[in-house]
């Protein structure tokens, strides 16, 4: 069971979070399934809805290269996310790009960003071919931290005209606080728009599965900073998170 929204719920819920995912799957077997992941894994499903006509969305991973591909498979459910008219009270808001490829999804995305808590994080997954534009515009205006991979970042600084530098972003988006750049063997680096910096080496443990790291360092990204952690900290508490995952198979972390 996979998808970068349920491990960031898993996540967050693993770490002491009263966590909700806002989804939709299929009246379908592998509906069933991810609603008793999340259940076995205390994420609250009373957002979670059921299509009555798309199956679960399910998405295929190439790990031949050194670099995974992935393929969304679709229309399915997550595709069409209806708006939430009594949203339960929260105090974080995390979301994804992804949100973005379809026009009921991303209409439900943009309700949310406007009506939300405060404290917004956007983890940035670019995956070509799908469409990413609009997505990303309205998360990263609401955002208060912002998370991208280093491959992505000069996508990101293309699709609005400024240079493919971090601080070029936080001057583009005021809003964003922390902005975070994950790299993979290289460590990661997260800079605060106070113009401070850090850098953290990746983690020294046996690489099994990098699947899902992305999503638990921007989980433990997102629970250190909300709970007031410093720069250093939290990127090192988003590392140690990663850390989780890429030694295990699959990508949610240990129960």
């Amino acid at each position: 069971m996979a998808g970068s929204p349920l491990h960031v719920a898993v996540h967050l819920a693993t770490a002491g979070w009263h966590a909700y995912l806002l989804t939709s799957v299929g009246a379908d077997d592998d509906g069933a399934s991810a609603r008793r992941v999340l259940e076995e894994r205390s994420v609250d499903t009373s957002l979670v809805q059921t299509h009555p006509t798309l199956p679960t969305g399910t998405v295929s991973v190439d790990m031949s290269g050194t670099q995974h591909g992935f393929t969304i498979h679709g229309p399915a459910a997550w595709d069409e996310i209806e708006i939430v008219d009594d949203l339960p009270k929260h105090d974080v808001f995390c979301c994804a790009t992804l949100a973005g490829r379809s026009k009921v999804t991303r209409a439900t995305l943009f309700d949310v960003l406007a009506r939300s808590a405060e404290f917004k994080a956007i983890d940035v997954n670019l995956r070509p071919p799908e469409p990413f534009g609009a997505a990303l515009d309205g998360g990263l205006r609401h955002a208060t931290v912002a998370k991208m991979g280093v491959d992505e970042l000069p996508l990101v600084a293309a699709e609005f005209d400024v240079e493919p530098r971090p601080q070029a972003l936080l001057e583009a988006f005021p809003n964003i606080a922390w902005l975070a750049v994950s790299k993979g063997v290289d460590g990661a680096e997260l800079y605060a728009r106070s113009g401070d910096f850090w850098r953290a080496e990746a983690p020294r443990v046996p690489v099994v599965d990098t699947v899902g790291a992305g999503d638990a360092f921007f989980a433990g990204l997102v629970d250190a900073l909300y709970r007031g952690l410093d720069g250093r900290q939290a990127l090192a508490a988003a590392q140690e998170r990663a850390a989780l995952t890429i030694g295990r198979r699959g990508g949610l972390p240990p129960p």
